[in-house]
């Protein structure tokens, strides 16, 4: 009898070891989605590198990405047109540094869904050109969005992924835009 109480008491261990196991597998998943402003957008950093095209030498790499510029879009309430305008390396910096540590909302709500819906939402994008040794003109492609909602205190920045629709990181931040 002393045996069996032993098996259900080793069995129970195990049983409740699974089901910690499984909620710390779940909490962590859970976290993982939060991600920070710089696991998702080009860093300046980044920029700078990828503005260059030289290599030592003088050499020009046979293939590789080239930022060709970033460009900051939003609807001018006085004119009522959009106006865009290029930002330079100095500007994306600061604004990077002011948002580089916020972190990703994993649900947002029905609210800051709707406010990206505006057609007066600002926007800011990197475009980037690939040359390759077949051809000689790269071609220039939006790269990332920065796109804000139309109350100004949360942003979105697209991901890349495999398949065709876009997918966005949430993120919240009072006055985000007032750098540009």
């Amino acid at each position: 009898m002393k045996e069996i109480w032993q098996f259900l008491l080793v069995l129970l261990a195990a049983i409740v070891f699974a089901f910690a196991l499984v909620y710390w597998m779940v909490r962590d998943d859970a976290i993982d989605k939060r991600m920070y402003v710089s696991q998702v957008l080009l860093s300046p950093e980044t920029i700078e590198k990828l503005s260059n095209r030289e290599v030592e030498g003088g050499k020009q790499r046979p293939s590789e990405y080239l930022i060709e510029s970033i460009q900051y879009t939003h609807f001018d309430e006085t004119t009522k047109k959009w106006d865009s305008k290029p930002i330079d390396i100095a500007a994306y910096e600061r604004f990077y540094r002011q948002i580089e540590h916020d972190r990703g909302v994993i649900d947002p709500s029905e609210s800051v869904l709707q406010s990206f819906l505006s057609t007066n939402g600002a926007k800011l994008q990197l475009y980037m050109k690939h040359f390759s040794p077949l051809v000689r003109e790269g071609k220039t492609e939006l790269f990332q969005t920065v796109q804000f909602n139309s109350e100004k205190d949360a942003y979105r920045i697209n991901l890349h992924v495999e398949e065709k629709q876009m997918e966005w990181v949430y993120f919240s931040h009072p006055d985000v835009e007032k750098v540009f």
